[in-house]
């Protein structure tokens, strides 16, 4: 998060942000969350199946 933010400043001459590094942002904002959602449910099914 903080190396897309650091880049956009670099690239960004104008004051607002482009609709790439606006995706890339909201992107690593939900992909986190998911990503520990899938892990969690893995880690779940597996203890399941080791019972």
């Amino acid at each position: 998060k903080l190396k897309i933010a650091a880049n956009g400043c670099h690239c960004n001459t104008g004051g607002s942000m482009t609709l790439t590094q606006l995706g890339l942002i909201l992107w690593d904002d939900l992909a986190a969350p998911i990503i520990a959602g899938i892990v969690v449910s893995i880690i779940v099914s597996w203890m399941h199946n080791q019972k």
